[in-house]
């Protein structure tokens, strides 16, 4: 009995570990590796202008460790385009909640955290009337 919550309280630990858990940790690069990605954006996570906004991200701090720029100037937002100025764009309402790839797994994290939360306390009920009777 005690080892399936030994187990389960792991496996709690786990998905709170993942839920609560930011994408800096997927930004950090790994010695000479930098990761870019739509993952790893802070804007627009999920979408292209994400993927673009990480790229550049990425691209600065490689030039930051090759000692070409400050760090001041990894994160930065880009200038709009003089030739191509920005066009204001609506937003529906499903643009405007659906989540991102991010997002959509930690909610997924979440339900599942919550789903063994509630089995727990299931298994823990039953536990207590056999003590209790």
């Amino acid at each position: 009995m005690n080892d399936r919550f030994r187990i389960l309280f792991r496996v709690l630990i786990i998905f709170v570990f993942l839920i609560i858990i930011d994408n800096r940790v997927l930004r950090e690069p790994i010695g000479r590796l930098y990761f870019a990605g739509t993952e790893t954006a802070t804007k627009w996570s999920g979408y292209m202008d994400g993927a673009v906004q990480a790229g550049e991200r990425a691209a600065r701090e490689i030039l930051h460790a090759m000692g070409k720029i400050s760090k001041d100037e990894i994160w930065q937002e880009e200038p709009e385009a003089e030739d191509m100025p920005a066009l204001p764009f609506e937003e529906t309402f499903l643009d405007r909640h659906l989540p991102s790839v991010s997002g959509f797994l930690r909610f997924v994290g979440a339900s599942l955290f919550l789903s063994a939360m509630g089995g727990a306390l299931w298994m823990t009920k039953d536990t207590l009337q056999r003590i209790i009777n």
